[in-house]
């Protein structure tokens, strides 16, 4: 720590902007200040007292290229809602699987719910778009509710994993470029079985000595 040296004025500074933005974030509720416009305000803080110049901010062309990814892929996601895509695809999936038990049809829909993560840019967007859908679907072919719960909520995160783009801080990773996209999908998908294994074993089975279904 010695080598480190004292804290510094501008480190102080810092600090004191992220505090801030905690307090704001944390508050959302209370304060009514949206979580982006909080972001923002903390970049113009950090200009105004000198710890970011404009040119650090106008040079990081990797935040900016997540930034309009994520943004695209985003709006595309809340299209798909908008149009009536993912209520068509749970209706299509209670259809497909009316003739199977309501264990089957649980397994099946979280594993559809699962790969779906695919056509989504984050997790957020996938559960507002998915997961009503197909908790409709899995309450009409009477999949045990705890089950399906739990499946879903599983995951909702885990499929973070499949992506370079899924979620803000997996997305300023990839930007890094240490690991190509094509290796990213492939240690993902390797990851996602081995994930997939262990939840379709191990958490059955606990979950069947808790009785949640």
């Amino acid at each position: 720590y010695s080598a480190l040296g004292p804290v510094s004025m501008d480190e102080m500074k810092l600090c004191a902007t992220l505090l801030g933005c905690l307090v704001l974030w944390i508050g959302t509720p209370y304060f009514g200040v949206d979580s982006a416009v909080v972001a923002y305000m903390a970049i113009i803080v950090l200009v105004l007292i000198n710890i970011l110049t404009w040119d650090d901010i106008v040079k990081n062309h990797k935040a900016w290229d997540t930034f309009f990814w994520l943004a695209s892929f985003i709006v595309l996601a809340e299209q798909l809602t908008a149009l009536g895509v993912t209520e068509y695809i749970g209706n299509s999936l209670s259809r497909s699987l009316q003739h199977a038990s309501p264990m089957t049809s649980a397994i099946a829909l979280s594993l559809v719910y699962f790969l779906s993560m695919y056509l989504f840019s984050s997790i957020s967007s996938h559960v507002v778009a998915f997961a009503g859908p197909f908790f409709a679907a899995g309450h009409v072919l009477g999949c045990p509710p705890r089950l399906l719960t739990i499946l879903i909520a599983l995951f909702s995160s885990m499929s973070g994993i499949l992506t370079p783009f899924s979620t803000g801080s997996v997305a300023i990773y990839a930007a890094q470029g240490y690991v190509s996209q094509p290796r990213w999908f492939m240690y993902g998908l390797a990851m996602s079985a081995m994930m997939l294994c262990t939840t379709f074993s191990v958490g059955l089975a606990w979950w069947k000595i808790l009785g949640w279904y």
